[in-house]
């Protein structure tokens, strides 16, 4: 990690390595300059999060718009390699060998600009929220 990476990108960072060894059970080779990278990139669109994911023979770069953006490259990143999923009553996280990290040319960005719990309570809880159904 550079010095003086913000806290999300150091967050990213960390979760790459956590999600790298619950999906294969061996610590990631290596998260340097040649390997695995996490950057932010001022030129991408940070009203949207804007990111990208990008493998060539060097290893995998994740950029971002801003750090939040880059930790969600690499959920993104987990998700279309690896099947991992999140949900609210419990992460899916399929055992794998390995993770392939080549053939990535991935830019996404988000639809709208609020990311965001809402919770409609003035409607009632049983009503909008599935942990209160029967």
């Amino acid at each position: 990690m550079p010095s003086g990476a913000c806290k999300a990108v150091t967050a990213a960072a960390d979760e790459f390595r956590k999600y790298w060894r619950e999906v294969t059970a061996r610590p990631v080779a290596k998260i340097s300059e040649k390997r695995v990278t996490f950057e932010v990139d001022p030129k991408l669109d940070a009203v949207h999060d804007e990111y990208r994911i990008v493998s060539d023979d060097k290893g995998v770069r994740f950029v971002g718009a801003n750090g939040r953006a880059v930790l969600y490259a690499v959920y993104d990143f987990f998700e279309r390699q690896a099947g991992c999923r999140w949900f609210w009553d419990g992460d899916k996280v399929p055992k794998r060998e390995t993770i392939e990290l080549g053939g990535l040319d991935v830019r996404e960005k988000s639809r709208f600009e609020y990311r965001g719990i809402r919770y409609f309570a003035h409607r009632g809880l049983t009503r909008f929220q599935a942990e209160h159904w029967g």
